[in-house]
């Protein structure tokens, strides 16, 4: 009789999962900061005709063109990430901005250029990429992102990864806590026992 998923292992159980990518797509046209990526916000989706905008901002940018936000390609099986922006390859969404911000706006130079941001990768430790597989799945489900291509795994398969959850991935300055989220309730315990 063949093993079941249960009878083995956690360690044996570690699963492949295959790249996916996801768009900013905030229903507020909010910047999206990424914890498990020091330094990554990804620009949202821009369009003034969400439900939930402010009146005033709604009528603000009603006429701005309807731009894509920004892209984050994950890839688990190789600890590698790509951020993408869409308006680098689409020069007359650009220029459709460019016109947009002189119409509506005091701009000194009639020069200025409106680019996309430069794409930029780089790969992570199997623990920072879990965290960073399980964030993106939280993004889908509060709807302040889209998938574009590929699936984002369930819960329990993302906890099947390599690696273990960080506890704050986005910290960048040294503190006591611990690293890791499985680490937290021992090191609460052992700080009430000396009454902090």
């Amino acid at each position: 009789m063949a093993a079941t998923l249960e009878d083995k292992p956690k360690t044996e159980r570690l699963v492949d999962v295959q790249s996916f990518t996801i768009e900013a797509d905030h229903p507020r046209n909010s910047d999206l900061m990424l914890q498990s990526v020091v330094g990554c916000v990804l620009r949202s989706a821009l369009t003034g005709m969400r439900e939930g905008l402010g009146l005033d901002y709604s009528q603000a940018i009603a006429s701005f063109p309807k731009t894509p936000g920004m892209q984050l390609q994950v890839n688990p099986s190789s600890l590698s990430y790509r951020i993408f922006d869409p308006l680098t390859e689409d020069p007359d969404k650009c220029e459709q901005i460019r016109k947009w911000i002189l119409a509506k706006h005091a701009v000194k130079s009639r020069n200025m250029k409106v680019v996309g941001v430069k794409t930029s990768s780089g790969k992570l430790d199997p623990h920072r990429m879990k965290t960073l597989v399980r964030e993106c799945r939280n993004l889908l489900n509060l709807g302040h992102a889209k998938i574009v291509k590929g699936v984002v795994p369930d819960l329990e398969t993302i906890a099947l990864m390599p690696g273990k959850f960080l506890l704050n991935p986005g910290a960048t300055v040294q503190n006591m806590q611990p690293t890791f989220e499985d680490d937290w309730n021992e090191w609460y315990e052992q700080l009430k026992k000396a009454g902090g």
